[in-house]
């Protein structure tokens, strides 16, 4: 690997000052395209660079190439990663060569803030292998040539230098930035060496897998380096390496054979036994008053490597670490640990991770009066791990504050104590053989107390108690104060071995109890508000993996963003990165709330999935406290009282936990016995455009309401609304974006309109008779509304019923039972009348027997005058009905002809328009027949009924 790092980049570089060098002064004009275009032919990667220059006698008998802002950028899979980039390039080759028959001679590299980028991905895919293929060729290329070029580089210097390697199929992840030194060497084409002295890296960073291994050191170097081109061999001597305040001294050889990976053999130890230099790689210790802390104590570090890493395999080798009796005082503290003893060794006799230990026999400190001691040890890790490990210890929180300087304004208090153990095979935990697996142990705390500058509130842990054993974790009592709230808490975890060392699935199951839980304190990185009115912003909050836990829980009031819910009781599962609610139900809004449906956080963005029922919600406070009540109902912001109904809703949030509105979709059903709109934007401006100020207010009774939603909108169908002495047909949608679309048709009471509504009556019915349609308003008056722009900036037109043809296909069902109502409440009047006028002719004949022909007279001519007006009403109404399909047939014929496109569209449309007339003129002429025949009917039952009356044969 290392190999083919320093291959690739070799020849890279080669390739580039080859390119650079040939020629510059007869073709200046053309060079700098010319060397990106053949590096790119050459590599599977992209190379640019800014200026160069040329420089001869500053440096004679030398020459300097300089090369500005150098970049060289990878390809799939790692396309648009940066390998490497180098702000300026310094290359000095001896003149001279280039005139001999000799090889050329690079003398002196000098790279200006190198930035390198080494990937290796777990297939083996590694970013620094940018080489194109070649094919055989029989005339070889000169630039492949050995003898073109002789790396005898007397010096290498690098300043502020950075490079990062990330390895995810060894899992090793290095990185490190400010790096400064120069590289002394001689490297011919088989042999040669270098050294360096005082190379500094102001912070090196290294990490196992998850395990971090250094953090942000520093570190000095001092390498002498013997090099072997042709085998490949690097061999040490007296190299001394400083981490933090830890010399390191080490010898030996690393090698690359050409059967691959790396085989190495060299030792290391620290050279000097003070304490001191150990806590230096401890980095909290090492960044706070290091120079100031009083040390004692001895400790002795070393270990060897010896094998061949490749592979699944892995060189043997052990590192040794013994800490005796050491001490470390902060100044001004009045107490110190001490007595740290540590005995730790790390073995690998073999050539497999199965066959690494890890033994920490002791380990031992004394806190400021606090003992605590444990030990652990691993075999066999990846076929059976054996475990052995325990902690001992007794912590006084408030004597910590005699060790450890803490920040001003904070406080420690309470007592936590320890006595865990485990031994024995991972295996018999698998086999539910617990007894084979010893584990036992306790953890307790009690009145623990912190406070601190960074908290909020203060923690106080009245008690804790737990117990272990092979099968699980139990907790027996937890009460926790923050601030206001209170926590009580039960459970047990499953599984929690297999966990640590495996990685396993987590399960476990706790009940909770609260008197006043208030989330909002426990959410970390909460956006401040920006106003005193705006309303608390959440944020995501991300749900574990590997984990399956069932939390049943019982809180009296629970505080979260500006929500107060109470009584909130169910079942939440949290399993595979989600939240399962299965119900949860509480009181919200002055009501009672229902919820089931998942939560789940294992993409990129939380998804929502979720089924409520609601029961008696005060509308306007949910208004004001759900953002998606103000996207789904902006309506709902102008509306008083009380209401129920269904949801479902499935949408991805983003991370403040607001909903992407291209997601959101679902449905339900509202309804109330009865709310009121107040001056919503859309009855002003209809109270403006008619003059009716009924519109203001509007009491709505027995709502029923259904909604859908999904692609930006709210969809509502037609449906019949009672308001107040009024009905209304409405229908149309909502878009996220606040626009409306909306169609209704109202019947507004004659009584309501005033001189300038009845203005604005005649307005109207001019502009249907314009169009054809004549109506003569009785009792109510029915208008025609359209609804269009924003919910905020309405835009209103009225119209009589008819001139918007829309309005009579959107509202056709519900107009037609507004209809039949209407016809209902005349019948119904008209047989209150009869009846009334019976009695009263009943009365008359009784008192007045000698004038009773002549009333009968008068009632048989009444009767027929009421029968003729009857008669002439059914064909008038009929007429104009009739009148009014022949006109939307040919309405609908002309729209089709418009929107044909084409001779042979337009021919179809015509046909197809014939009969819509046609047809229209056969239903006109049977609705003209149907009214004759009922008109007929009538007059001849009056006249008949008058003959008799006359006769005195009806009374």
């Amino acid at each position: 690997m290392i190999k083919n790092i320093l291959k690739g980049l070799g020849i890279f570089f080669l390739i580039l000052i080859a390119l650079l060098i040939i020629l510059p002064y007869a073709f200046r004009g053309r060079i700098v395209e010319y060397v990106k275009q053949q590096a790119n032919e050459q590599l599977d990667a992209d190379v640019d660079f800014g200026r160069t220059g040329l420089s001869v006698f500053r440096s004679f008998p030398d020459m300097t190439l300089r090369v500005d802002d150098l970049s060289v950028v990878n390809h799939a899979p790692f396309a648009g990663d940066t390998l490497a980039g180098i702000d300026r390039l310094f290359v000095t080759i001896d003149l001279r060569s280039l005139f001999g028959r000799d090889a050329y001679e690079i003398k002196r590299l000098r790279l200006d803030s190198p930035r390198f980028v080494f990937r290796l991905l777990d297939d083996g895919t590694a970013n620094w292998d940018i080489m194109k293929a070649v094919e055989p060729d029989d005339e070889p290329d000169p630039l492949d040539e050995p003898a073109d070029f002789d790396l005898t580089l007397q010096r290498i210097s690098i300043g502020n230098g950075s490079l990062m390697y990330h390895d995810d199929k060894f899992l090793t992840y290095v990185d490190l930035t400010g790096l400064d030194g120069v590289l002394r060497a001689d490297l011919g084409m088989t042999t040669g060496y270098f050294t360096t002295r005082d190379t500094r890296i102001g912070s090196f960073s290294l990490r196992y897998d998850r395990y971090p291994i250094l953090s942000n050191a520093s570190v000095e170097l001092d390498a002498e380096v013997d090099v072997d081109l042709e085998q490949w061999v690097f061999r040490f001597h007296d190299n001394r390496l400083l981490v933090n305040a830890l010399p390191l001294s080490f010898d030996g050889m690393v090698a690359l054979p050409d059967a691959g990976g790396t085989l190495m053999d060299f030792s290391f130890e620290a050279r000097r036994s003070g304490f001191a230099a150990f806590l230096s790689l401890v980095p909290a210790l090492y960044a706070r008053e290091f120079d100031e802390l009083e040390t004692g104590g001895q400790m002795a570090l070393r270990g060897h490597v010896d094998g061949l890493l490749q592979g699944d395999f892995i060189p043997a080798f052990d590192l040794l670490l013994e800490v005796s009796e050491g001490m470390f005082l902060y100044p001004g503290m009045p107490a110190a640990v001490s007595g740290v003893n540590v005995d730790a060794s790390i073995r690998n006799p073999g050539n497999t991770f199965d066959e690494v230990e890890i033994d920490l026999p002791v380990i031992r400190m004394d806190l400021g009066g606090n003992p605590v001691e444990g030990r652990f040890l691993l075999r066999t890790p990846e076929s059976d791990p054996w475990v052995d490990m325990a902690l001992l210890g007794r912590l006084d929180l408030g004597e910590l504050q005699q060790v450890f300087p803490l920040e001003e304004g904070s406080l420690l208090e309470g007592l936590l104590e320890s006595n865990l153990e485990a031994r024995g095979h991972l295996s018999d935990l698998e086999a539910g053989q617990y007894q084979q697996f010893h584990a036992a142990g306790s953890l307790t705390g009690s009145g623990v107390r912190v406070t601190s500058p960074m908290l909020t509130q203060v923690i106080e842990l009245d008690r804790f108690e737990s117990a272990f054993n092979p099968e699980y974790f139990e907790l027996t009592a937890f009460e926790l104060r923050l601030g206001e709230s209170d926590l009580s808490a039960t459970g047990r975890i499953d599984n929690l071995l297999h966990y640590a060392l495996e990685g396993q699935l987590l399960t476990g199951a706790f009940d909770v109890v609260s008197e006043v839980f208030d989330l909002n304190q426990l959410m970390e990185q909460l956006p401040e508000p920006t106003g005193e009115d705006e309303p608390m912003q959440l944020s995501m909050i991300h749900i574990p993996a590997n984990i399956d836990f069932s939390l049943q829980s019982a809180i009296r009031q629970l505080h979260f963003g500006e929500m107060r819910l109470r009584n909130v009781g169910g079942r939440i599962r949290v399993v595979d990165e989600r939240a399962e609610l299965d119900p949860l139900r509480m009181d919200l809004f002055g009501g009672e709330l229902s919820l089931s449906g998942s939560y789940s956080t294992a993409g990129d963005l939380p998804d929502v999935s979720f089924g409520l029922d609601f029961t008696s919600w005060d509308i306007a406070e949910a208004f004001n406290t759900f953002h998606t009540v103000r996207i789904l109902a902006p309506v709902a912001g102008f509306v008083e009282g009380r209401l129920s109904g269904s949801l479902s809703l499935n949408a991805r949030l983003y991370e403040d936990l607001q909903p992407v509105l291209e997601t959101l979709s679902g449905g339900g059903r509202l309804r109330s016995a009865g709310v009121v709109l107040n001056n919503h934007p859309v009855l002003v401006s209809l109270a403006e455009r008619t003059y009716l100020d009924m519109f203001r207010e509007l009491p709505a009774r027995d709502v029923s309401l259904a909604f859908s939603f999904a692609d930006g909108k709210v969809d509502i169908p037609p449906l019949e609304l009672n308001l107040g002495r009024t009905t209304a047909a409405l229908e149309g949608t909502t878009y996220f974006d606040r626009r409306i679309d909306y169609a209704m048709r109202v019947e507004v009471p004659r009584d309501e309109f005033g001189s300038r509504a009845n203005q604005m009556l005649d307005n109207l019915l001019r502009q249907a008779a314009d169009v054809g349609i004549r109506l003569d308003p009785g009792d109510y008056v029915p208008l025609d509304v359209r609804i269009e722009g924003t919910v905020s900036n309405p835009e209103i037109r009225v119209a009589m019923p008819g001139v918007f043809e829309d309005v009579d296909d959107r509202l056709r069902g519900v107009a037609r039972q507004m209809v039949r109502d209407a016809e209902e409440r005349v019948r119904d009047e008209a047989d209150r009348l009869r009846e009334e006028a019976e009695e009263q002719l009943r009365e008359a004949v009784d008192e007045r027997r000698e004038q009773v022909q002549e009333e009968l007279d008068a009632r048989a001519r009444a009767l027929e005058e009421e029968a003729e007006r009857r008669a002439a009403s059914i064909r008038r109404e009929a007429a104009a009905a009739a009148e009014r399909v022949r006109t939307e047939a040919r309405h609908q014929a002309e729209r089709l002809v418009e929107e044909a496109t084409s001779p042979v569209a337009v021919a179809a449309a015509r046909r197809a328009g014939e009969a819509l007339i046609r047809e229209a003129d056969q239903r006109a002429a049977q609705m003209e027949a149907e009214a004759d025949r009922r008109a007929d009917q009538l007059l001849e039952e009056a006249r008949r009924k008058a003959e008799r009356i006359r006769r005195g044969e009806e009374e």
